[in-house]
């Protein structure tokens, strides 16, 4: 998905997005939500640039929220408890 902004006046600075989908299965209508990303607890983006290494990421302490990056390829992350002070993300690298 991409979104375009206009009025390119506006532009002088980029602004981040974060969207939401939402599945309502009942009825089959999906909602996407638009807000301006969190200045305080905001996503990042991961990228592997490697040709043979993947890597395995979670935010420390909360290994259920697993994710793999695979070679050469990007991802976007958050934290899953921005509430804990320590953020660490704990990286496993694997063939």
């Amino acid at each position: 998905m991409s979104i375009m902004n206009r009025n390119k006046r506006q532009l002088v600075k980029p602004k981040y997005l974060l969207v939401d989908k939402q599945l309502q299965e009942e009825n089959q209508i999906l909602f996407i939500t638009f807000c301006e990303e969190s200045q305080k607890f905001p996503t990042y983006k991961i990228e592997n640039h490697s040709k043979f290494i993947s890597i395995e990421y979670h935010q420390k302490d909360y290994p259920h929220n697993t994710n793999v990056l695979m070679p050469d390829q990007n991802a976007t992350f958050s934290w899953t408890n921005p509430t804990n002070v320590d953020y660490k993300i704990t990286c496993k690298f694997f063939t």
